[in-house]
C-alpha cells in the first residue's frame, strides 16, 4: 500500500499545481479552498512518509474529506472539470488507503 499512498500524495500535487496554474487563489476564499484541499492529502502523505512508519486511518479519512471537498468545489466551472478529475481520483485512492491502510513495519 506504499504506492498507493504515494499516488495518493502524487494526484494532491497535480491538485496543487492545477490550481496555480488556473490562478484559483486569485478567485478569493474559493480558490483558497480547493488549495488547501489539495494540499492536506500530500502534507499528510508526507507526514506519514518521514514522521510515522505508515499513513495512519485517520489521516487516509481526513484526506478523503479534503479531496471531496475539492471536487465539489470545482464541478461547477468548466475550466477546472481537470482539478474535479484529479480530486475526485484522489478520493478513490484515499478509500482504498483508508479500507486498508499503510501497515507499519515489523522488526
Amino acid at each position: 500500500m506504499r504506492f498507493v499512498k504515494f499516488f495518493m500524495m502524487a494526484m494532491g500535487v497535480v491538485g496543487v499545481v492545477l490550481s496555480v496554474v488556473y490562478k484559483l487563489p486569485s478567485y478569493g476564499s474559493h480558490g483558497l479552498i480547493v488549495l488547501g484541499a489539495c494540499g492536506v492529502p500530500v502534507a499528510l502523505g508526507a507526514l506519514g512518509t518521514f514522521v510515522f512508519d505508515g499513513l495512519p486511518r485517520w489521516a487516509s479519512a481526513i484526506s478523503a474529506l479534503a479531496f471531496l471537498v475539492a471536487a465539489m468545489k470545482t464541478s461547477k466551472g468548466e475550466d477546472l472539470q481537470n482539478i474535479m478529475l484529479v480530486a475526485a481520483l484522489g478520493v478513490l485512492v484515499a478509500i482504498v488507503l483508508l479500507i486498508k491502510p499503510d501497515r507499519r513495519q515489523v522488526a
